[in-house]
């Protein structure tokens, strides 16, 4: 029973140091990528225009309380933006999104859009002249509804406002969905990257540490140190993996690539999930023997 949790341990531990780096290069390469900007990008254009190009997109994005957001300046050149997600904002505020496209559909001032006397009557007439068929029904749905629960038009240009911040934060949250799937997918393509680079191989780890008995205890006391001081790196882990004095024949040529497909998988659950298992598989370890890391042996207390 120690054996077999001291070698859970060991891989425990292993995916979650690889984790940690797969976290890292993920969160380098969707900075450098901008992607989160991107995907902000395609969500509202995919609310803005249907089949070919919308007029209303580059526009919205280049409205001053958007533009705002962006990481620097943007340039708007014949109406366009800058290349694809390069600069654009990551975040926008739903009020933000509100006031701005009510204000690119009228073409007016923000404070005439927003102003007290403007009824819904004005905005209809523009909504009625848009020509992107899926952007002018959902704004009708809204103009209804807003009509439907707000019977004062003095109040219904903030009633409508409000209409659309919950239609935009509905279309975020889809959004954010996608962008939790498609990281994922990268997680587990740079976790199975990162497998084959250090050699990290879940069957040759596992049956390293279930035979040495020195190792295993050297990895779980690698384990508790990084537990206990939240610090530690594959370097000084101890874990039997790398390329040095590497060499494979036979059967090996194929159960080490699985290998590290099955470590790809692990990874691609997270640092955090690693974390909390080691953080509770590490106690029950301390209510039994525990191994010696110099000589291997289960350690006795002296009386």
């Amino acid at each position: 029973m120690s054996t077999a949790l001291e070698v859970a341990i060991g891989l425990s531990f292993l995916y979650l140091l690889l984790a940690l780096l797969v976290t890292t290069l993920q969160e380098l390469g969707a900075s450098i990528l901008s992607l989160r900007a991107k995907q902000l990008y395609v969500a509202i254009e995919g609310m803005l225009k249907e089949g070919g190009s919308s007029p209303y997109v580059d526009k919205l994005f280049a409205h001053p309380l958007i533009a705002n957001l962006a990481e620097r300046e943007l340039k708007v050149v014949d109406g366009k933006l800058p290349t694809f997600g390069q600069g654009l904002p990551s975040y926008i505020p739903s009020k933000n999104f509100a006031i701005a496209l009510l204000h690119v559909l009228e073409g007016k001032p923000i404070s005439q859009v927003t102003a007290a006397e403007a009824t819904l009557a004005s905005v209809r007439a523009t909504v009625d002249h848009i020509k992107v068929p899926k952007l002018k029904d959902a704004l009708l749905v809204l103009l209804d509804e807003t009509e439907r629960v707000e019977k004062d038009a003095d109040k219904q240009i903030t009633v409508l406002t409000e209409q659309i911040e919950t239609w935009f934060n509905d279309r975020m949250s889809r959004a954010s969905g996608w962008y939790k799937r498609q990281a994922q997918l990268i997680s587990l393509v740079l976790g199975i990257f990162v497998s084959g680079a250090f050699n990290a191989s879940t069957f040759k780890v596992a049956e390293r540490l279930w035979h040495d008995s020195g190792l295993r205890a050297a990895v779980v006391a690698s384990a508790e140190g990084f537990k206990n001081a939240s610090a530690g790196s594959l370097i000084g882990s101890e874990l039997p993996i790398g390329w040095h004095g590497y060499s494979a024949q036979g059967w090996d040529l194929v159960v080490i690539p699985v290998g590290w497909l099955v470590t790809g998988l692990a990874v691609s659950l997270g640092s955090g999930f690693w974390f909390d298992l080691l953080g509770k598989a590490l106690p029950l370890r301390s209510t039994g023997p525990k191994v010696s890391a110099t000589s291997g042996r289960v350690e006795t207390k002296r009386v």
